[in-house]
């Protein structure tokens, strides 16, 4: 009975659940109470904290124990160089999954096994999704495993129910499983995007190299925008997806200027001329970044003003 077990517990995929933290451990801390809840033999969690500067680690660090820890970062990397750090060390563990989630998450204890089960029934699916779902209203879905994306106009948006398979063009990173050897082969989350886009890059980048995306019915309550504010939302996004455009479309001055000009109508409807800033802002930043091989980053008053809102 003993080997039998034994047998078992190898033959247990091995998944890292990667949460990032920036000043904001409440929101860690439920997060990572509800992924211990789970009770997934293989599962080990890996908290990366992205330079916080209030007392997230003191927080953080007595909840967990071998084999759960914290990585720290010197500074902010943003999502993808933060979450990169994570990854490579899943790596080298020898992880056969990467469970990317969002610490503003809550999710029920079956998630994992079921995101688990999905992949392993095919071994040509290179990350699987949940339904991110409202926290205060979970009837409401935000987005159900991912996003649609039209490389050629610019358009993209979350899929509110089952998308069909040519549409699920990537997976939200807001919870995405994704395979270690899918990583291996396409490489990591491009570190030239500070926040947003890096999950529709990898995306892209899985599908070209024949890897599946998937999504399974279990849902992840959320609480959206958590993380900046919506002004600087309107920036990142924008910054980002001039990237994806420039990196990925066949057309991207069309895509980028259609993309940037769809972002703008709603707020020049409402009068909110701070958001079409942000919005001209990011669009300028992306494209000059991209230009000069680096990643798009805020103006340094936004980011004063965007660290004097992680810690209100």
């Amino acid at each position: 009975m003993h080997g039998h077990e034994e047998r078992e517990k190898a033959s247990t995929p091995q998944v890292v659940t990667l949460l990032l933290n920036w000043n904001n451990w409440p929101d860690t801390l439920r997060c990572l109470r509800s992924v211990l809840a789970s009770g997934f033999d293989g599962n080990s969690v890996l908290v990366v904290d992205n330079g916080s500067e209030d007392d997230s680690l003191a927080r953080i660090e007595p909840k967990l124990q071998p084999p759960h820890q914290v990585l720290r970062n010197p500074t902010n990397f943003g999502f993808a160089r933060g979450c990169n750090v994570g990854i490579r060390w899943a790596l080298e563990q020898g992880a056969d999954y990467v469970w990317l989630l969002n610490n503003d998450t809550c999710v029920p204890s079956e998630a994992l096994r079921i995101l688990v089960e999905c992949a392993e029934r095919d071994p040509q699916i290179g990350a699987v999704g949940g339904v991110l779902c409202d926290m205060d209203a979970p009837d409401r879905v935000q987005e159900w495993g991912g996003s649609w994306l039209s490389l050629r106009t610019g358009r993209a948006g979350p899929n509110p129910a089952p998308p069909a398979r040519q549409r699920l063009d990537y997976i939200c990173g807001g919870c995405m499983l994704v395979r270690t050897a899918a990583l291996a082969q396409v490489g990591l989350f491009d570190e030239g995007y500070f926040m947003y886009g890096e999950d529709a890059d990898l995306g892209i980048r899985l599908r070209a190299a024949g890897w599946r995306l998937a999504a399974v019915p279990v849902r992840i309550p959320h609480r959206l925008g958590a993380a900046v504010g919506r002004v600087n939302r309107d920036f990142y996004i924008s910054a980002s997806s001039v990237r994806l455009f420039r990196k990925h479309s066949s057309s991207p001055l069309t895509a980028v200027l259609l993309g940037t000009l769809r972002r703008m109508v709603k707020p020049a409807l409402r009068g909110e001329f701070s958001r079409i800033y942000a919005v001209a802002a990011g669009t300028v930043e992306g494209w000059r970044a991209f230009g000069e091989g680096r990643a798009y980053r805020l103006p340094e008053a936004a980011r004063v003003q965007e660290r004097g809102e992680a810690g209100s």
